[in-house]
């Protein structure tokens, strides 16, 4: 089962990558959260569970507008003491900067380009992060979904 949680949230990474609309980035992302975080519960991986519903958080605050300064310092000051409880090392440091740097990203910056350069660094530290712990699955989708973030982007006008 926490396979398919996992396989999920990597098609929702995938479609966040296919989008530079701000709220449709961080909507997607949201849901890759929740997976995750459903993945980690189910394989008792609990210290990114509790990482993972922090980010939930911060992506559903961006993705609807509601990410006040209070809630940008206070997220990232949990996404700091839970990553620092739970791994100490350097390499464990690499998950805090990508949560650090999504959501700056996220809280500072609006549609296009910044999004999409704040996304493809998020997957490369991760990518370094999958590497470094032997997680070559994650390492390599995350590797091909930066390529997949530059891909043409379509816009639909609503009308």
């Amino acid at each position: 089962m926490w396979f398919f949680c996992s396989v999920l949230a990597n098609l929702c990474l995938a479609l966040a990558c296919l989008s530079d609309e701000k709220k449709r980035i961080f909507l997607f992302t949201f849901f890759q959260c929740v997976l995750l975080s459903l993945s980690s519960l189910l394989s008792a991986r609990y210290g990114s569970f509790f990482l993972l519903l922090i980010c939930a958080v911060r992506n559903v605050l961006i993705a609807t507008g509601n990410m006040k300064r209070g809630y940008f310092f206070a997220l990232i000051i949990a996404s700091a003491a839970v990553s620092l409880l739970l791994d100490r090392s350097w390499v464990g440091c690499l998950p805090l900067l990508a949560t650090v740097e999504i959501t700056v990203c996220g809280y500072f910056f609006s549609d296009g380009m910044p999004q999409t350069v704040g996304l493809v660094l998020n997957l490369f530290l991760w990518s370094l992060y999958g590497l470094f712990v032997s997680d070559y699955p994650t390492a390599i989708v995350n590797g091909i979904l930066i390529f997949v973030c530059f891909l043409p982007k379509k816009r639909y006008k609503r009308k």
